[in-house]
């Protein structure tokens, strides 16, 4: 399947799907939902989806976002692929959502963003290749992967940390996560 095969669906037209029980899946990592999500959406990262696109199937009509569309039209595919179902692309992600005034929400505790925690990663390591002589080789390294990473859109250090502990929900959280965004749509359905 190609990326011109999966079908797209604005902002607008998903939050009505989603009022008739269509189920939002977003693809981001944990900390990023953290940050902002949509009510009613069930986190299911990326990488779990590619592994077990079954999972990913929460209703007969599933809408997937990320932040500006790579993740989900990746998740899409694998979906669709393992034909589990052939989901709607949010356009234009979460920052389209955004856009058109539509409401988020961000959770009570959790863990900086990625993108943040790069930043931090990047100038520790250039940093300690300055203050220790033997270590210099990284200070040269780290912006030749930032580069890299700026012209690919493909951060071996952004994977890296969205894979540490402290960047995964906790068992219960997990569970509260996916079970309130359950709960929440099956709320919105609109009553026959």
């Amino acid at each position: 399947m190609t990326k011109k095969d999966v079908s797209t669906i604005s902002p607008l037209e998903a939050q009505a799907k989603m009022k008739d029980g269509a189920a939002l899946l977003d693809v981001r990592e944990y900390p990023e939902w953290i940050q902002s999500h949509v009510p009613g959406a069930t986190l299911i990262p990326l990488g779990d989806v590619k592994s077990e696109p079954q999972r990913a199937a929460l209703a007969s009509e599933v809408l997937v976002m990320c932040r500006s569309g790579k993740r989900a039209t990746e998740a899409a595919q694998a979906m669709a692929a393992a034909g589990v179902t052939t989901p709607f692309v949010v356009k234009g992600g979460i920052e389209e959502w955004k856009a058109a005034g539509l409401p988020t929400q961000k959770a009570e505790d959790g863990p900086i963003s990625i993108e943040r925690q790069v930043r931090i990663g990047a100038g520790s390591l250039v940093l300690l290749g300055l203050l220790v002589p033997r270590l210099r080789p990284i200070s040269y390294l780290v912006p030749c992967g930032l580069i890299f990473a700026g012209i690919s859109d493909w951060c071996g250090m952004g994977i890296l940390f969205s894979k540490m502990p402290w960047n995964r929900p906790r068992g219960d959280e997990k569970a509260r996560s996916l079970e309130y965004a359950r709960g929440h749509q099956s709320q919105e359905k609109p009553q026959s």
